[in-house]
């Protein structure tokens, strides 16, 4: 198994941050190609009720990188009961 780094991701942590009058939180993610190869990503989530990822499948061109936008639907305090 090749141990070489394909993908650089900046930042390490996703912090969620509110957009002024939106029912959502939303962070950026970018994703960096260190190959001289295409390379195929996907972004799994596990509440995809309430998480999403756009673009959440794609790939990236050698060098090159793609920009990942996270969003949290805000949870009104009435849906939680």
């Amino acid at each position: 198994m090749d141990m070489n780094k394909y993908i650089e991701v900046f930042p390490n942590k996703i912090l969620l941050k509110k957009p002024l009058s939106q029912n959502y939180y939303e962070s950026k993610l970018i994703l960096t190609n260190t190959t001289e190869k295409y390379v195929v990503f996907k972004v799994y989530i596990n509440k995809s009720s309430i998480y999403s990822a756009n673009p959440s499948t794609s790939y990236i061109k050698p060098k090159e990188n793609i920009t990942i936008i996270i969003k949290r639907l805000e949870i009104v305090n009435w849906l939680k009961n």
